[in-house]
């Protein structure tokens, strides 16, 4: 009888212990630091198996129409199964032909959501074409709204915006705009002055999303051919842009010498060999081009950014460079209290190789890791 007493009290408290045990291992995998290390998983993996859904809620996907001031654009709604009541994320796409439907932000849309996020991506038309344009900002501004009033579930006062590459300037723009009802706004690899992003084309001689190694500077001009105001300067630029490369050195002197002081300034930024002398040009290209820059420069309204702030940029970013991120982190008010993270294991906006190690990718990770849980307080 005793033994059995023993074995029964043995019995009991291994029961407890499995319970407690359980009970832990089901707290630690909803809490928002195991989660975030899910979300570094799946981002700095993009082609492994996700973890986050397991962590912790599975992504559901539908598509919708959202309306702007100039029509609708169709978008991508990613939201956690089951939740009542969640944060909402606008993510702006970068410069790409894709927009919405891009491989790599529906990953990072699932992981948002996977995260307990409800995530509207709205297609940005100008973005789509490769075009820096200042009507990006009623598109992105309107999808906020949206999702605030038209999503069920989505609490309106917890709303945010982030933009990825180029993406960042309407996002953040718009955020300015909205910004007594925008609860937090970011950027991945953004800048400070789209004068940033004209000189990267100097510099890279492509693209301004690195990954389009087929699109070059004069087919990224054809594309914005709205900032010669003038348009003969338009007309002479495009006839430049359109000849085949091998003829269009010869075409670009004579071209030079029929065009405005503020076209010059436009054909010099496209062809100068020197990315020093971007932003001197880009201040004589004329109204259109001061404009465009003024309305999607986080520079010009970086002191209505009042919002909690989250910024992330690649160490070794070739198209833009790092420290335009810390430039938008020091001008920013102190109510932003800005979350900033310079990360290696990012050369534009998808990972890399690790630099420096071993150690210096731990670091990295743990960098990563604290901007995520951060975002994941904004959560209800």
């Amino acid at each position: 009888m005793l033994r059995k007493g023993k074995t029964m009290r043995r019995a009991v408290v291994l029961m407890v212990v499995v319970v407690l045990a359980g009970g832990a291992l089901m707290l630690a995998a909803r809490s928002p630091w195991l989660l975030a290390w899910a979300m570094v998983h799946d981002l700095v993996r993009p082609d492994a198996r996700p973890l986050a859904p397991w962590v912790g809620s599975t992504p559901e996907v539908s598509l919708l129409e959202v309306p702007h001031p100039a029509g609708t654009t169709r978008a991508v709604l990613v939201r956690p199964r089951g939740a009542r009541s969640t944060a909402g994320v606008v993510l702006v796409h970068g410069m790409i032909e894709t927009g919405e439907e891009d491989a790599h932000l529906r990953r990072l849309a699932k992981t948002l959501a996977s995260g307990g996020f409800t995530v509207l991506v709205p297609a940005v038309p100008g973005l789509k074409r490769w075009a820096l344009v200042t009507e990006d900002v009623e598109v992105v501004a309107a999808a906020v709204s949206y999702l605030q009033e038209r999503i069920e579930g989505v609490e309106p006062d917890r709303v945010g915006v982030v933009g990825i590459s180029v993406g960042g300037g309407p996002a953040l723009a718009a955020a300015a705009r909205l910004h007594t009802q925008v609860a937090f706004a970011g950027a991945f690899g953004g800048y400070y002055d789209v004068a940033a992003v004209l000189r990267g084309l100097v510099e890279a001689g492509r693209a301004v999303e690195g990954e389009l190694e087929t699109l070059d500077r004069w087919v990224f001009f054809a594309n914005n051919s709205h900032l010669a105001a003038d348009p003969q300067d338009r007309a002479i630029l495009l006839d430049v842009a359109r000849l085949p490369p091998d003829r269009r050195g010869a075409e670009e002197e004579a071209s030079a010498a029929r065009l405005s002081p503020e076209g010059r300034a436009l054909l010099e930024i496209l062809t100068t060999e020197d990315p020093e002398r971007v932003e001197a040009l880009v201040e004589r290209a004329g109204p259109a081009v001061d404009r465009l820059r003024r309305a999607l420069s986080p520079r010009y309204y970086a002191e209505r950014l009042t919002m909690k702030l989250f910024l992330a940029h690649g160490r070794s970013d070739p198209i833009v460079p790092h420290t335009e991120t810390l430039r938008l982190a020091a001008a920013l008010p102190a109510s932003a209290e800005p979350t900033v993270a310079i990360l290696p294991l990012f050369a534009h906006v998808d990972p890399q190789a690790g630099e420096g190690g071993i150690a210096a990718r731990w670091k990295a990770l743990r960098l990563f890791h604290g901007l995520l849980a951060a975002l994941l307080a904004q959560r209800p």
